[in-house]
């Protein structure tokens, strides 16, 4: 990724526009490229001085997604986290927004996903010792989520909730393991990018970060009493 960076910044762009890794080699590379380039982020916020993000606002996802949850599963209140440290900020929102809830086990992973739903089937069987109703995903993994609480013969009936929609969801939503999830509106956020360089270019207008979120979506399992899909309005 650096490499493929680094040969767009030697062109000598007007702006730079990524969809960053997170990782903190990526991220300080693209903070010493700034002095001279805006880059626009469309994966991945960074902050300082001529980085722009388009994409959603992590606290308030956790928080739309807490609400959303609460209102669709009240008396599900035992839930096992599965968490990372780069989605600790929507992780943080979405357990504050729900006072009720009673976190299980909070199992962290190193690794932006989970390397297989055996190995996470095996850290849960290890780690995890009191029973659940609910899981929540902190990442775009449900599937592997999913796949590992079936290793386990989990209770089909235990759901589970998190972020974006990769495309094994699908038969996870049809079959109730999946109740919820939440993801970016793809299309709006490149559009409002591509809105911002055209800004850029013609006027030397740069963006104002403040305007730069997307609204994310909630998607909801076939049956579930709640709304199939609606907007999760960013403060």
């Amino acid at each position: 990724f650096s490499g493929a960076v680094d040969a767009m910044f030697d062109l000598s762009p007007r702006v730079l526009i990524v969809s960053a890794p997170a990782c903190p080699e990526i991220r300080e590379r693209l903070q010493s490229m700034v002095v001279h380039t805006p880059i626009f982020l469309l994966s991945e916020r960074i902050e300082g001085n001529n980085l722009f993000y388009f994409g959603s606002d992590a606290r308030q996802d956790g928080i739309a997604l807490a609400e959303a949850f609460r209102k669709a599963y009240p008396e599900r209140r035992r839930m096992l986290v599965i968490d990372m440290a780069q989605n600790s900020v929507r992780t943080n929102a979405f357990l504050s927004a729900d006072s009720s809830l009673h976190v299980v086990h909070r199992l962290e992973l190193s690794d932006r996903h989970p390397s297989s739903a055996a190995i996470l089937a095996r850290q849960i069987a290890s780690e995890v010792t009191e029973t659940f109703d609910c899981v929540y995903c902190g990442n775009g993994s449900i599937p592997i989520v999913c796949l590992a609480l079936d290793k386990l013969k989990i209770d089909p009936n235990v759901i589970c909730i998190g972020y974006e929609n990769p495309p094994g969801n699908a038969k996870f939503f049809e079959n109730g393991r999946i109740g919820l999830t939440l993801c970016q509106d793809i299309a709006a956020q490149s559009e409002l990018c591509a809105k911002a360089v055209i800004e850029l270019s013609e006027r030397r207008c740069f963006p104002n970060q403040k305007y730069n979120y997307i609204d994310s979506k909630i998607l909801s399992a076939p049956g579930r009493d709640c709304p199939k899909e609606r907007t999760a309005h960013a403060d």
